[in-house]
């Protein structure tokens, strides 16, 4: 299944059983199983995006496949004009493909989740799993558990906090350890080191919680113990020197 996107100018599709405009106001086309002649005019650009095999989007309502779209074909539009130099434009096409699916597949879920739930109890179950995931951030917390805590399936945890916050439980419980231990590294203690804080944050190798803490806070988290320290005791690090006029 392929889906035709005219990214500038404007086309036409015909078929033996179809026939279609592509243009500025309509801007996809699900490309039926039958073959057909894709006309386009002077300066126009069309892409054909390969949808994988594995995503059934024919049973998807109408409606649903072309909102989906309208939300990304601008950005994939610049996307395909930025990149169509540097890779094959079969390549392209098919990385589309997998964007859309997983937009439309994420999509749905959310709707659905709505739908079973209704939007404030959706908000409601969030908040009781921050209060239980703050209550044992420290200890192992599995998505059962979780789930059981809420009174909702697994599947259903797991699209609560795609939908609230944006990533999966495992990355949130990651998060929130991280936080607590940048607040316990500012504390600047002079009794506990990394490793300690690392370990009491529930991370058990201190090599994978240093990464870690770079990526979310752009330094080492023993060049911000030290950072503290020095603030603590009233030293003036590198950072803090001034040039004397």
């Amino acid at each position: 299944m392929a889906l035709l996107i005219c990214l500038k100018g404007e086309a036409f599709y015909t078929s033996s059983q179809v026939s279609f405009a592509l243009g500025p106001q309509v801007t996809g086309l699900w490309l039926p199983a039958h073959s057909g002649t894709l006309l386009v005019g002077a300066g126009g650009l069309v892409v054909r995006v390969t949808l994988p095999e594995t995503m059934e989007l024919r049973d998807l309502p109408q409606e649903a496949r072309f909102e989906h779209l309208r939300r990304l074909l601008v950005h994939l539009a610049g996307l395909y004009l930025e990149a169509r130099d540097a890779a094959p434009a079969d390549a392209l096409g098919k990385a589309y493909g997998v964007l859309i699916c997983e937009a439309v597949r994420a999509d749905l879920a959310r709707t659905q989740l709505n739908q079973d739930l209704g939007r404030e109890q959706v908000s409601t179950r969030f908040s009781q799993a921050r209060e239980y995931i703050r209550a044992h951030l420290f200890e192992r917390i599995r998505l059962s558990d979780l789930a059981r805590v809420l009174k909702v399936s697994p599947r259903t945890v797991q699209l609560i906090f795609a939908q609230e916050a944006g990533q999966s439980l495992t990355r949130y419980v990651t998060r929130m350890r991280l936080e607590e231990a940048h607040q316990r590294l500012l504390q600047a203690d002079p009794q506990i080191n990394v490793t300690q804080i690392a370990l009491d944050c529930g991370f058990n190798h201190a090599g994978l919680f240093s990464a870690a803490y770079h990526r979310a806070f752009g330094e080492l988290p023993r060049d911000a113990l030290a950072r503290a320290r020095r603030g603590a005791s009233g030293e003036k690090g590198p950072e803090s020197l001034q040039i004397a006029s």
